[in-house]
């Protein structure tokens, strides 16, 4: 089964999403990126017309390459998908002051590499959907949520996206444990910190 064909099989919320896949391991690219989405609409879309994704790193396989494709994809979701909009809009309203201060630096640190957008175009395109892959679909490290970038309420707003996203049904599938755990308290360390490269960047 081809991994378009998984996709729409196991993430029942993404099965209308038509999208391109191109695989371009052999190109040997050496900047760092793993697979680059593609708007529809976007002057740059190698495909225009779908949604694409492009793979770039050949050891990117099976479930590695499924879950960061079906990340990618959550660009395209709130486009389609009003339910899942309202559940992204829901989550992004629940960011507090110290991550709000956090994503604006981020942003900043971004304008001066090139960015053009709005706070809240590049927020709501960028790296609001970073959050959210970041629980969604983490890669191996996984390291939003080891170090407590999440408070208990957006834990359990991202368990239910994490839930719709498969099953296409809005609901809770009961992962999320509330416990005293002092990581999920440690967002402020981690603004002091800043240890996830691909924030830094």
């Amino acid at each position: 089964m081809d991994i378009k064909s998984t996709i729409k099989n196991k993430y029942k919320a993404l099965s209308n999403i038509d999208f391109n896949f191109i695989d371009s391991t052999n190109k040997n690219i050496k900047d760092g990126r793993q697979l680059e989405f593609y708007p529809a609409d976007e002057s740059w879309n190698p495909i225009p017309g779908k949604p694409t994704v492009e793979i770039f790193n050949k050891n990117l396989s099976g479930y590695d390459l499924e879950n960061a494709v079906v990340g990618d994809l959550l660009h395209q979701l709130p486009k389609v998908d009003k339910q899942y909009a309202e559940m992204k809009k829901d989550f992004l309203n629940s960011l507090n002051e110290n991550q709000i201060i956090f994503s604006k630096n981020k942003y900043l640190k971004d304008v001066s590499r090139g960015e053009k957008r709005s706070f809240n175009d590049w927020m709501e395109s960028n790296w609001g959907d970073a959050l959210i892959r970041g629980y969604l679909t983490p890669d191996k490290n996984d390291e939003f949520r080891k170090q407590g970038v999440y408070t208990p309420e957006q834990q359990q707003k991202l368990e239910k996206m994490k839930y719709y996203v498969s099953s296409g049904v809005v609901g809770n599938n009961g992962n999320f444990k509330n416990g005293n755990d002092s990581s999920l308290n440690s967002l402020a360390t981690f603004i002091r910190t800043q240890r996830i490269p691909w924030v830094n960047k």
